[in-house]
């Protein structure tokens, strides 16, 4: 034993760290003796080893993880940032935490003053005499023991481990258990004769059979070999907690209660109705700034139009002008113009004594001109009408049918009526309507009237003008224009009115687009 002793290792320093008050575990460290100190100064006096550096360090104190979270790399139970424990302030327990003050021992007075920090508590003489003792009590309560009480306390010690391992060596071995006999009034179930040689009771003795203290064990036990080391997952969530009151009634899921089936013809309450409606558990609350927001779309709006407004004015405005400037310029070009005119005339005045002769010459030429080109015209019209005549009627029946249109009632003849070839033909009714197929109607194929969209297009007559207007009333025209040359060829065409002819409604969502 005296050996064993010999080879421990010098201690480097004693100290009681405690990991947490809720679990009420505490293991002995070999790290220098940190003094409490408040939290800023912990900060800055500690020191936390760098990552792929923290072999051995083991966080047991809130100051040891600096204010982050858990190390992945270290396989211990850690409670950062008061994980796991109570966040009402009370302790999980009735068990303190031990604590070490600054002088490096134990401080016993948390037992007196737990519940109550402000209570003046007396734990030494220092705090019982006040400041009558700070002098030589204090110095011989901080003196360093001798040599008589060290060798007293490595006794101690020596006593304490041997009694240890004495436990440890002795676990083993068999004792030897000496137990006195015992007798028992044996009584049987059968108290016939044939049974039990008809014996009604019996007394029997009861005592360990002696074991042969030389005797080889009857049993070889085999050492399994023990499995893969393989490191405890690290732990990086708080532990479990029982679910509070509160907690089992946040959770509760009312049952489904539909407001359109009730299958199984069950009677709902009314108040388990309203609390499986899920629609009031929200309150719905509408937020002012949809208001501000509208009104302010609303001003910006109205600016955006009185700016537009403003600038079409403008807009206006200049193209008034330049109209204006435009018209006045015509006019200047129209009165220079008939000024020239004006000088044109008399000079043409002047010589029209000497071309008198070629003027009477030249209507002459464009009379005959004129009769010519209509003689040639009612040439071809008769040429065409001719025609046209000739091959109606060298048509046949069927081809003026197909035609769709109207027959005129003089050029009906009655050997015309109908077709020769139509009568005594083995077809039935089937065979003009390709092949009696039902899906396909092409009986009328084109209108009758073809042009009878025309009747609603305006077009002038001379009549009605004369019935609504008269025959001598003056119509105004242009000065200088030739009224019997103008002739109508088509009908009078309008111009659409367009409500919007400078743009200005897509004027604003074109802005809004940019």
């Amino acid at each position: 034993m005296a050996d064993f002793l010999t080879r421990l290792p010098a201690p480097r320093a004693s100290r009681l760290c405690v990991s947490d008050a809720s679990l009420g575990s505490y293991s002995l460290s070999t790290a220098p003796i940190r003094p409490l100190k408040s939290t800023s100064n912990n900060k800055s006096s500690i020191s936390i080893p760098p990552y792929l550096h923290r072999q051995g360090f083991v966080p047991k104190c809130e100051e040891d993880f600096g204010g982050g979270g858990s190390y992945p790399e270290i396989f211990v139970a850690q409670f950062p940032l008061g994980m796991g424990k109570n966040m009402d302030g009370g302790l999980s327990s009735s068990t303190l935490p031990l604590q070490v003050g600054a002088d490096g021992r134990l401080a016993y007075d948390l037992v007196v003053r737990h519940g109550s920090n402000k209570a003046v508590v007396y734990t030494g003489p220092e705090s019982a005499n006040g400041l009558q003792l700070q002098g030589a009590a204090a110095a011989a309560a901080r003196e360093i023991p001798g040599k008589e009480e060290e060798e007293k306390e490595l006794l101690k010690t020596k006593q304490a481990i041997e009694k240890e391992l004495e436990k440890k060596s002795n676990a083993g071995r068999a004792q030897p258990q000496h137990r006195e006999a015992e007798f028992v009034r044996y009584t049987p179930a059968k108290m016939v004769e044939g049974h039990n040689s008809g014996c009604a009771q019996r007394l029997l003795r009861l005592e360990d059979l002696p074991v042969d203290p030389l005797e080889p064990p009857r049993f070889k036990h085999k050492r399994v070999p023990a499995a893969r080391f393989s490191p405890p997952p690290p732990v990086l969530h708080s532990p479990t907690r029982k679910l509070t009151l509160q907690d089992q009634q946040d959770w509760k899921i009312p049952p489904c209660v539909s407001n359109w089936k009730n299958q199984k013809g069950y009677t709902i309450p009314l108040d388990k109705r309203v609390a499986a409606d899920g629609r009031n558990l929200q309150d719905v609350s509408v937020n002012d700034k949809f208001a501000s927001l509208s009104e302010a779309l609303y001003i910006a709006e109205r600016q955006a139009r009185e700016e537009i407004r403003l600038r079409n004015e403008v807009k206006k405005q200049k193209k008034i002008r330049e109209e204006e400037l435009r018209e006045q310029q015509l006019r200047q070009l129209a009165a220079q113009a008939r000024a020239e005119r004006a000088q044109l005339l008399q000079q043409s005045r002047r010589a029209a004594g000497a071309d008198a002769e070629e003027e009477a010459e030249r209507q002459q030429r464009e009379q005959v001109a004129r009769e010519r080109e209509k003689d040639i015209e009612r040439a071809v019209r008769l040429e065409r009408s001719r025609g046209k005549r000739r091959d109606d009627s060298q048509r046949d029946i069927s081809e003026l049918v197909a035609l769709g249109l109207p027959v005129d009632a003089k050029k009906q003849r009655t050997d015309s009526m109908f077709d020769a070839r139509l009568f005594n033909q083995a077809g039935g009714t089937d065979s003009g309507y390709k092949g009696g197929e039902d899906d396909t109607y092409n009986l009328y194929d084109r209108p009758l009237f073809a042009q009878r969209g025309g009747a609603g297009i305006y077009q002038f007559s001379r009549d009605r003008f004369s019935s609504s207007v008269g025959e001598n009333s003056e119509l105004a025209s242009f000065a200088g224009a030739d009224k019997t040359r103008y002739t109508r060829t088509g009908p009078v065409e309008f111009e659409k009115d367009v409500s919007d002819p400078f743009g200005l409604d897509n004027l604003l969502s074109e802005a809004h687009k940019k």
